[in-house]
């Protein structure tokens, strides 16, 4: 309680700086410590407003002390310490600051240490003055060193300001008057002899660095006094110094240098990383100005071109009622009128005599323009939706057919952009991701033809659940199914549920990825680019065999793009290359219905709950001669590890990573050549590919920073 917390005295030493002073003080004031006192001493300095000093304290006390004379620093030090009366004292000069947990950190340290002084940390802010405000130019922790005698003979590498003491040091040692300058070392250093500090390694305070001529100790440095001031110290401290504390008075100098050059470093690369990003910003305003002057200039063409329009049309409607006229007397107009009235009164609109007659007459018309071959195609593709809308309202699965044996290099038709594919998306958790995802699948799916069946493995987030209600809600005639599972079946269960509900080919997407356009084209081209290919996985961002520009790490997207204007890029550049891989990544990926029907599905029984069963299930279908590719013209973003992302508990967490070693154990149990078949696909297959895309990566870049420099220097 704040009864039993013992004062703190802290001495502020002024001289004709009112308004830094006030900065000072009112730094005290928010110390979130109480009791406080400030004891100020004025060093023959101009009057102050002692009202307005009391009302920034609020509740601190102020004792005020004037010297009539300017007396120097250590005088006032010592007039400060005779009129405090509180158990600790620390300092502040007038033009540095504290933050508000600078005398809370020093008691509590005090408090559970049986040391008598313990020193903060100080950031060392380098301002300017500029319109009568103050500018922090930069900023550094000065000197976090831990306590060393030795090094204090010669540096002094603690401010003042950032240590507190007992009141009973200062009936010992005092402040040495003979000292203008460097006084606070030279007590330091006597203090040293005889206790020893305790470092707290937190920044407290704000040791201000100006670039006038305003402070002290920086008037003395421009001086020829400063070089003698600091010999005296020297000989003071002669007897004690030795080659240790040369040695740690270097080895700080040395650290600090460097310290304040790293600082350096990242204070410029931020200053030019901030103006790229203006500049992209500006040219990006640039462009959109250009673009919608463009546009208003093909509004205004378009505006003349349709009233031009209209006047041709006004003329063509005009001479067709004339022609009109003339038509409607002739016999084969008559007759047209009748063959429409009787198809009216025998098959009405809306009737299934006048549906029957609307379908005779589309399959003659394929017949005509398609032949026998393009009328079965259709009318199959037609029953295989039908029937599988039906089994999904019923809920039947599909009875897998028997094969007594397969040919992986049988010719498979394919049809790119007609061939429905069932998009299998598993749930649990992760809402954001989720929402993302499916947003993303809507916008860039067709999903009159394909379809997207949403299992919700149990999610205990009920905004999941409530998110997938919303969705069955708003399916808009869109080919979007959601189900649910009774109880929590893991990855490897829920997705064999949704293969053996389909007759079609089909991709398994996790829910926290961002697919982009033309996606399933893609990859079903990709998957049929040869007849032996079993799987197609995309590129992606994630630390996988698919990885770019890297595999097996993690990718940010190139500066200046999104996921559609890279992954836009990669299709623009893509060779269609397709190199093979001994496995594709279950984060996305294609699977041919004729291999699933030879494969069966993933292995329930020694993958249990899931992780790695997508490998084994790709590693088995190869030793039966399939194949399986990356599709190097599709890129999809994939976060990963969105399951897990709210999950808190240590054991749940413990059994998650048990599951996965035991996983992969089973995995190079039943596949111990995979590592090696990996290793020969990143040095073989996948190599070309990713020097290539670097390449144009590279060249894409040098082009937007040779535009950049031209309209830089325009």
């Amino acid at each position: 309680m704040q009864k039993d917390n013992p004062l703190v005295s802290i001495i502020v030493r002024t001289k004709d700086r009112p308004v830094l002073l006030k900065r000072a003080i009112s730094s005290i004031a928010h110390q979130t410590y109480r009791p406080v006192e400030v004891v100020l001493v004025n060093d023959g300095g101009c009057d102050l407003d002692i009202t307005e000093l009391k009302y920034l304290l609020g509740d601190i006390a102020l004792n005020y002390v004037r010297l009539e004379e300017n007396t120097g620093r250590s005088h006032a030090a010592n007039v400060g310490i005779e009129n405090a009366h509180g158990a600790h004292i620390g300092f502040l000069d007038d033009d540095d600051e504290l933050y508000p947990e600078h005398i809370r950190v020093l008691i509590d340290t005090l408090a559970d240490d049986e040391l008598k002084i313990a020193y903060t940390d100080a950031e060392m802010v380098f301002t300017s003055l500029e319109d009568d405000r103050i500018v922090e130019v930069f900023k550094y922790v000065y000197y976090s060193h831990d306590f060393s005698p030795s090094a204090l003979l010669l540096q002094n590498y603690i401010p003042l300001m950032c240590l507190l003491f007992p009141r009973e040091v200062f009936s010992e040692i005092r402040f040495d008057e003979t000292f203008d300058i460097f006084e606070d070392w030279v007590f330091l250093a006597d203090l040293s002899r005889k206790y020893w500090f305790r470092h707290i390694p937190k920044a407290t305070a704000k040791y201000i660095q100006w670039s006038d001529d305003s402070q002290i100790n920086r008037r003395a440095l421009s001086e020829d006094f400063s070089r003698d001031a600091y010999i005296r110290v020297l000989d003071r401290n002669f007897q004690q110094i030795s080659s240790e504390a040369i040695y740690t008075y270097c080895v700080h100098n040395a650290t600090e240098r460097q310290k304040c050059l790293d600082a350096l470093i990242r204070k410029e690369a931020d200053y030019f990383r901030a103006k790229m990003e203006l500049t992209d910003e500006l040219m990006k305003l640039k462009s959109e100005k250009i673009k919608l002057e463009l546009r208003i200039q093909n509004l205004v063409r378009d505006i003349k071109q349709a009233e031009a329009e209209k006047t041709h049309a006004l003329k063509e409607l005009a001479g067709a009622r004339d022609r009109l006229g003339e038509i409607s007397g002739s016999l084969s107009w008559k007759m047209i009128e009748r063959y429409r009235r009787l198809k009216e009164r025998i098959a009405p609109f809306g009737t299934m005599r006048r549906g029957a007659y609307d379908l005779l007459l589309k399959s003659v018309k394929v017949l005509r323009t398609e032949g026998i071959p393009g009328f079965l195609m259709r009318a199959g593709r037609k029953n295989r939706k039908m029937l599988n809308k039906a089994r999904f309202r019923l809920g039947i699965k599909r009875r897998r057919p028997l094969h007594a044996s397969a040919d992986p290099g049988a010719y498979e038709m394919c049809d790119f952009g007609q061939k429905p594919v069932q998009i299998i998306m598993p749930v649990y958790n992760g809402y954001d991701c989720l929402v993302d995802c499916i947003d993303s699948v809507v916008r860039n799916t067709d999903l009159n033809l394909h379809s997207l069946v949403l299992i919700d493995d149990r999610s205990p987030d009920e905004r999941v659940r409530e998110y997938l209600r919303q969705i069955r809600r708003e399916r808009n005639g869109r080919n979007i199914h959601v189900m649910h599972n009774r109880k929590n079946l893991g990855f490897t269960r829920t997705v064999n549920r949704g293969m053996e509900l389909t007759y079609e080919d089909v991709i398994l997407l996790n829910s926290d990825t961002i697919v982009t356009k033309n996606w399933v084209e893609k990859l079903q081209r990709a998957a049929y680019s040869t007849p032996r290919i079993a799987t197609a996985t995309p590129l992606s961002n994630y630390v996988t065999i698919n990885g770019i520009p890297e595999p097996f790490r993690y990718n940010v997207i190139p500066q200046g793009m999104n996921i559609d204007d890279f992954a836009a890029f990669l299709e623009s550049v893509s060779l269609r290359y397709y190199p093979e891989i001994p496995a594709g990544v279950g984060f996305c990926m294609y699977i041919k219905r004729s291999v699933l029907d030879v494969m069966g599905y993933f292995d329930e029984k020694k993958f249990g709950r899931g992780y790695a069963e997508e490998t084994d299930f790709c590693m088995r279908a190869m030793k039966k001669g399939y194949a399986h590719v990356i599709d190097d013209a599709t890129y999809i973003y994939h976060i990963g590890g969105v399951s897990f992302e709210s999950v808190k508990d240590p054991e749940i967490l413990r059994q998650k990573n048990m599951m996965i070693e035991k996983n992969l154990e089973t995995l190079r149990e039943l596949h111990p050549e995979y590592s090696g078949l990996v290793a020969r696909a990143l040095n073989e297959s996948l190599l070309p590919m990713h020097a290539y895309i670097r390449l144009r990566m590279k060249l894409t870049e040098e082009m937007s920073e040779a535009a950049l420099r031209d309209r830089s220097e325009a």
